[in-house]
């Protein structure tokens, strides 16, 4: 075999450097060992805070790292992104730190505001919302006063703004500035605004239907009647633009809103009594007492702000002068965005010409060119018009009632939004046409002459009540059968409320014409009796001039007004049953809600008050005839004109636009009576407090009209509530007051109010005859379940009357207010009776340790007020307990005077000392009863009561007989021999009284305990009125031995039969101390008399008596010495300075 040869081994299998590897089709060629990996990966991250931007700015930063200079600034970027975010961010800084608006505030609030007319939508909400959560919070209510005008301006430029966007979000920015500070906002252009919020009802979502295009603002105003827009009830004339419902309801809602501001509170508020919902108010306004605000009349001078006016701008200063000199300049007081709307003035006498003048039957028919600009009557005009597109936006949502498939809940809410801003509106005109008391109020019809709401009546009934009440629908939800129910009770406020206003009218028009004609026959010399109209409740007390009160009777439609008040009344009493919503042909009735029947007590009130002004016996108002009467230019009182057509009550016709016939107004209100009545017997037992308030206050408008008018001291304008209706709702009162107890002392202090007005009025009913009326008899019936109310005192236990009383447990009459226990107390003045337990209850209350002392003091004076009430024997014990039965020294004080001056003035001035008479047994019973208990504190208070009685009983006595010694010529001297007596007491009884006297004598000064002062003191001016009463003393101190008749600490002053127990000649258990102590007693009490009680005049005309008893006192000392018994040196210090304080008066001879 042959060798192989080179070519064949050609493969190298060592030292080779590089190997090329094979590269094939569709392969991955393998990396190189050496390569390089070029490749960059790269991810996006998002820093939402950078350390290195937030250095040096402090802590006052967003979450971003951003400042507020910074934020300031992006506010103006071109990214609607970026000025959004920058506007989140000022609401988040202010919001954590509100401190950092303070350098730059005026900047800040120009950016924020600038942007709410932003051309996006999302930076407009972030403006709304850097201004309602940051900006305004971080001001505070003074901080915005500054800013006011510009914010107010800001918001009429969005109000008024050409896109239709922003015009739909500008009342939301309206809401906001009324949540921070509702005063400062009505408070700058008001008619202004009025008007904006007119222009985007009439404009709605199309921008061309600008009041330029309409026509609506050319310059005139055309005014009728009452100060009511000539629209009004013109749907054509008055018509408003497109718009979705949602948006018309959000623009209805912050109308509302402004209104209330403007009025001071909202309809439902409008229902109280004057001072309950509101406060009448000045030319300069006031804050409501619930919690509103009034907008301010006048120039907007910005002085009722506390000089916040100086605040506006930087620390700069280059805000503030500039703002000091557009302060400077003429017409400063008036937002900039009010200009478009602003007016030339016009004179006075233009203004009133227009205003109040007539050129047919009485309306006013001329055009102001110019009329009022931003004023007062500016506000009226802009509200009269507001009033007509409102009513034009009711109608247009009218037919949603009649749908098919039920009514649309947006448009059902906003008809009762419409109704509420126009029954604002109407108050708005009506309160401007008050002459210009700047505010005021009544129950609904308008603060002041209430043409207004007279003038709109027959619109109103022509074209809301033949839908009035709405029905349940066949089909819908709760939430539709909520807002039917809301809407009924709109439109029952509004209505009533204008009925209101008809009845203010009528009845000062008749008033009016009836004094014209008595001036008229005055004048020819014929005198005749012509009645006067009665006033309606609310009526003024001042009466306007002639010419204003015919212009108002001649828009005074009493049928309308007649057909409206039934209509409420009839849904008033239906509501009040427990059916809020009927069930209609064919759907589901809705009960009364628990939290509506305080709103429909309320309404029913004024309901209930009205004066029938068209009934069925033919009165206007209770006393005029029912055409009205005639004013002194013949027109007829309660006449529309142009009025030819007979009105017949019995044909289903058509009359002035609306049907006539089948209307019992008095008998609508009889019902509602009796509705009132059975709401008000449940809640008495069970009720909510609400409902419990509004029935009270209903009840205390109404009771106390029907008592007068039951008297014949007032005008039947509560003819509708008969005597047995008004006595059904007095009974259950006592057991109001128990269910009350002192949980609710506001309603309970009404309650007692009313009662002692219904008592006031009732009082005198009957006499001996026995006729007494239904209320006298429902008052009796309450006066003998009113005991439990003041305190529940056991009956005595045994016969023996001597024997000690059970004490009783305080009645919620003790845990009441004081204010409110004196109303309590108080009733005992002027019920028709008094029962014992009653009586015996209130003397419990009164004299309760902790009872106010004032409060027995009322009760003694009620009760001198109304003797007639109970027994002569019943008033006297009464008296007798409030005099002596005191738990405390306090007060005793108080009621011990007050009880002994109503216990004289029982008696005649011939007698002063009978009611004294009468009093001295109870008044010695219950000394000998508190003994007996041990009650040492309480036989002394009660000796006390005792002395002040005495004392009193015997200055009156005196000044009878100073009174008739001056009276007559000679003064006939005593008889000599002849001992007249100090009193009129029986012996014994003026012997105790003498001899509690000397205990107060003997009492040392200044004693250290409670009560040594006032026995002391009432001793003293027992002895200064009489000097009898002196010389009995002396006479008493003469005949003591031993113990004295009473110590200030004993317990054994009396017997049982009130005689003073006479301890002269016999030893007591004290033995020869008792002697001392006998004599220590007589010259304490004897150097009492000469040196501190008694003038020293008296002393000496007495001399003969104080130096017998003087010596009478040495002798004892001198036996007590010579036979040593203890304590006789304490008797010989007591009579030697008894001796000085005698030789100090009569000088040595004693």
């Amino acid at each position: 075999m042959g060798k192989k040869t080179k070519s064949v081994n050609n493969k190298q299998s060592t030292g080779i450097d590089f190997i090329r590897a094979k590269k094939k089709v569709g392969r991955k060629i393998r990396k190189q060992a050496n390569e390089t990996n070029t490749e960059v990966r790269a991810k996006r991250i998002n820093l939402s805070v950078q350390s290195l931007g937030t250095e040096g700015k402090g802590d006052q930063v967003t979450g971003r790292g951003l400042s507020m200079p910074e934020l300031l600034n992006q506010c103006q970027h071109y990214s609607a992104r970026v000025r959004k975010d920058a506007l989140d961010g000022i609401k988040e800084l202010l919001e954590t730190h509100p401190t950092s608006l303070v350098p730059c505030a005026a900047t800040c609030v120009e950016k924020v505001a600038e942007r709410l007319v932003d051309q996006e939508q999302i930076v407009r909400a972030a403006a709304r919302g850097a201004l309602r959560s940051g900006v305004l919070p971080a001001l505070g209510p003074h901080g915005i006063a500054p800013f006011a005008r510009r914010l107010v301006l800001h918001v009429g430029a969005a109000l008024t703004h050409v896109a239709p966007a922003v015009r739909r979000d500008a009342p939301a920015v309206l809401e906001a500035l009324l949540d921070a500070s509702p005063r400062l906002v009505g408070a700058h252009a008001p008619a202004a605004t009025l008007r904006h919020l007119a222009e985007l009802l009439r404009r709605g979502d199309d921008a061309a239907s600008s009041s330029l295009v309409s026509g609506a603002s050319d310059g005139s105003v055309q005014i009728v009647a009452g100060g009511l827009s000539a629209k009004f009830g013109d749907m054509t004339a008055a018509r408003v633009g497109p718009t979705q419902p949602p948006a018309r309801l959000g623009l209805l809602q912050s109308c509302r809103r402004f209104l209330e501001v403007l009025v001071g509170a909202t309809t439902a508020a409008l229902d109280f009594d004057t001072g309950e919902g509101y406060d009448k108010v000045t030319a300069k306004g006031a804050i409501i007492a619930g919690g509103g605000h009034r907008w301010r009349w006048g120039d907007d001078d910005g002085d009722d702000l506390d000089g916040l006016d100086g605040l506006d701008g930087g620390p700069d200063g280059k805000e503030n002068s500039r703002t000091r000199r557009a302060g400077r300049a003429e017409g400063a007081g008036v937002a900039l965005h009010a200009a478009r709307c602003a007016r030339a003035p016009v004179s006075a006498a233009r203004a009133v010409e227009e205003f109040f003048g007539s050129s047919s039957g009485g309306r006013r028919s001329g055009r102001v060119a110019n009329g009022p600009g931003d004023g007062r009557e500016g506000v009226a005009v802009a509200a009269a018009e507001l009033a007509a597109l409102l009513f034009a936006v009711w109608d247009e949502a009218t037919p949603t009632l009649k749908d098919a498939g039920g009514p649309n809940l947006t448009r059902v809410r906003v008809m009762a939004e419409a109704m509420s801003c126009m029954h604002l509106c109407l108050w708005l005109v009506d309160d401007d046409g008050d002459g210009g008391d700047g505010g005021g109020g009544g129950d609904g019809g308008g603060g002041g002459s209430g043409a207004a709401m007279a003038a709109a009546l027959p619109y109103l009934v022509a074209r809301v009540l033949p839908m009035f009440p709405a029905s349940a629908p066949p089909v819908g939800d709760v939430s539709v059968r909520g807002a039917l129910v809301r809407l009924n009770a709109a439109t029952a406020r509004i209505l009533s409320a204008a009925s209101e206003g008809a009845a203010k009218v009528a009845a000062a028009a008749a008033e009016d014409a009836a004094r014209a004609h008595r001036a008229l026959v005055t004048y020819s010399g014929e005198m005749m009796d012509l009645p006067s109209a009665p006033s309606a409740p609310s009526a003024p007390a001042h009466v306007a001039p002639t010419w204003r009160w015919n212009h108002a009777a001649s828009v005074v439609d009493v049928d309308a007004a007649d057909r409206a008040t039934s209509a409420v009344a009839d849904y008033l009493s239906a509501a009040l049953r427990g059916c809020a919503l009927d069930a209609g042909p064919c759907g589901e009735a809705e009960p009364t809600r628990e939290g509506d029947y305080g709103d429909l007590l309320r309404m029913a009130r004024s309901v209930l008050l009205r004066p029938a002004l068209y009934g069925g016996g033919g009165e206007l108002g209770g006393g005029v005839d029912s055409d009205g009467g005639v004013d002194e230019r013949g027109t007829d009182v309660g006449a529309s004109d142009g009025d030819e057509e007979t009105r017949d009550g019995d044909d289903e016709t058509m009359w002035d636009g609306y049907p006539t016939g089948g209307t019992d107004a008095a008998g609508s209100r009889a019902a509602l009576a009796h509705s009132v009545g059975a709401v008000w017997s449940e809640a008495v037992v069970s009720g909510p407090p609400e409902v419990r308030g509004a029935c009270v206050g209903l009840l205390a408008a109404v009771l106390p009209r029907v008592a007068a008018t039951t008297r014949g001291d007032g005008p039947g304008v509560c003819a509708s509530v008969g005597a047995d209706v008004a006595a059904g709702w007095l009974r259950p009162y006592a057991r109001l007051l128990w269910e009350l107890k002192h949980g609710d002392p506001g309603t309970t202090s009404r309650a007692l109010r009313t009662l002692h007005a219904v008592a006031a009025r009732c009082s005198g009913e009957g006499g001996d005859s026995g006729d007494e009326s239904p209320l006298a008899a429902a008052l009796a019936a309450v006066e003998t379940e009113l005991a439990p109310f003041f305190a529940r005192v056991p009956p005595p236990a045994s016969t023996d009357q001597t024997a000690p009383r059970r004490r009783g447990k305080p009645g919620p009459f003790s845990k009441l207010p004081a204010a409110c226990q004196h109303v309590a107390i108080a009733l005992l003045g002027q019920l028709p009776r008094l029962s014992p337990t009653t009586l015996r209850a209130a003397a419990h209350a009164a004299l309760n340790e902790d009872a106010d002392p004032n409060i027995a003091v009322r009760a003694a004076e009620a009760m001198t007020c109304n003797m007639r009430a109970a027994p002569l024997a019943l008033s006297v014990s009464f008296l007798s307990a409030l005099l002596t039965g005191a738990g405390s020294w306090r007060g005793a004080r108080r009621a011990a005077p007050a009880a002994a001056r109503a216990l004289v003035g029982v008696g005649d001035s011939a007698s002063p000392w009978a009611g004294a008479s009468l009093a001295w047994p109870a008044v010695n019973l219950a000394v000998v009863r508190a003994e007996r208990a041990g009650d040492v504190e309480g036989a002394r208070r009660a000796r006390f009561g005792v002395l002040v009685l005495a004392a009193l009983a015997s200055e009156a006595r005196r000044a009878q007989r100073e009174a008739k010694e001056a009276g007559s010529k000679e003064a006939s001297a005593p008889v000599e021999g002849a001992e007249e007596r100090v009193s009129a007491l029986d012996v014994d009884a003026e012997a105790a009284v003498v001899a509690w006297a000397c205990d107060g004598f003997a009492t040392a000064p200044g004693g250290s305990d409670d009560g040594d002062d006032d026995l002391r003191g009432a001793s003293a001016r027992l002895a200064r009125s009489d000097p009898g009463w002196a010389r009995s003393a002396l006479r008493r101190l003469r005949s003591t031995r031993v113990q004295p008749a009473f110590n200030p600490r004993s317990t054994s002053a009396t017997n049982e039969g009130g005689e003073a127990a006479d301890t002269a000649g016999e030893e007591g258990d004290g033995g020869d101390a008792s002697r001392c102590e006998a004599v220590v007693y007589a010259a304490s009490a004897l150097a009492a008399l000469a040196g501190d009680v008694l003038p020293e005049e008296t002393v000496r005309e007495l001399a003969g008596e104080f130096i017998a008893t003087m010596r009478t006192c040495e002798e004892a000392a001198d036996a007590c010495v010579r036979d040593e018994l203890p304590g006789s040196a304490r008797a010989a210090r007591a009579v030697r300075a008894a001796k000085l304080a005698l030789d100090g008066v009569v000088g040595g001879s004693a």
